[in-house]
């Protein structure tokens, strides 16, 4: 058997929500997203969690979920799966299957985000068997995080917690933008190297790091959606270097921007 055999990817979508409450029972095991928004979930009607932000939890079958939005509207983000190859993450922790869990709250959701949503994109493509290794990579790896982020007690001052995810937000919003950390660190009085501490706390990772994933990720979606040469999609991500955006594009990706465009789009 391949290390990759034993798993299908049954569904997986992005949608805008606005205040809507369902009730699932699932089929499959899942992960749920919910960005930007007032989340409710209730499991097996027992205790309600309300929170505000963004959080992941996981949904699997024989089990009763009640979640959405209570309040306004957010982003939601679904995969799921099945298959002998869940039942290794379910023995081995990755997967955890326990009514009692609540979700888990990001600090750093815009990393979270773009590695579902890079997902969701491979999974709705018709050829998606031809990344199917990389796809089964992307899913442990969202598992992963989504593991130690519940297992991460790391702190930043309380005061500075809206100002590090309206930050992220801007960055991931407008990654081709020229981004001047010395003049972030300003803004909330701290020096630079407290500041990239602060935000790798807050982000896990360094800012300009964080920066090229937010390019990277734009950059990935626009090979998709646009017939553009690679170097207008590197420049338009904001790097403007074609050599080295290919680069890191196959560090991030294991594959070439080309031969991501054509593994995808079946071409």
């Amino acid at each position: 058997m391949d290390y990759f055999d034993g798993l299908s990817f049954t569904m997986a979508g992005t949608a805008k929500r606005i205040t809507e409450i369902k009730t699932n029972f699932p089929r499959y095991y899942g992960i749920q997203f919910f960005h930007a928004c007032k989340l409710y979930v209730r499991t097996d009607r027992k205790k309600v969690f309300r929170g505000q932000g963004s959080f992941a939890f996981l949904t699997y079958p024989l089990h009763r979920f009640d979640y959405g939005i209570y309040a306004g509207e957010g982003t939601h983000c679904w995969l799921c799966c099945c298959g002998p190859r869940m039942e290794r993450y379910i023995e081995t922790g990755l997967f955890e299957i326990n009514p009692n869990n609540l979700p888990v709250k990001f600090r750093h959701p815009e990393k979270f985000f773009q590695s579902i949503q890079e997902l969701i994109n491979m999974v709705d493509t018709v050829h998606y068997h031809n990344s199917y290794n990389r796809m089964v990579m992307r899913l442990e790896d969202l598992l992963l995080q989504l593991h130690e982020q519940n297992m991460t007690e790391k702190k930043i001052p309380t005061y500075h917690n809206r100002f590090f995810e309206d930050l992220l937000s801007r960055i991931n919003s407008l990654p081709e933008k020229k981004w001047d950390f010395d003049l972030e660190a300003e803004r909330i009085h701290v020096t630079r190297n407290h500041f990239n501490r602060l935000f790798k706390d807050f982000s896990g990772t360094s800012p300009q790091r964080f920066l090229i994933q937010c390019r990277l990720a734009k950059a990935a979606e626009l090979l998709l959606k646009s017939s553009r040469t690679v170097y207008d999609i590197a420049s338009e991500a904001g790097i403007e270097n074609e050599f080295y955006f290919s680069r890191l594009f196959k560090s991030r990706y294991h594959v070439s921007p080309r031969e991501y465009r054509r593994e995808l789009l079946g071409r």
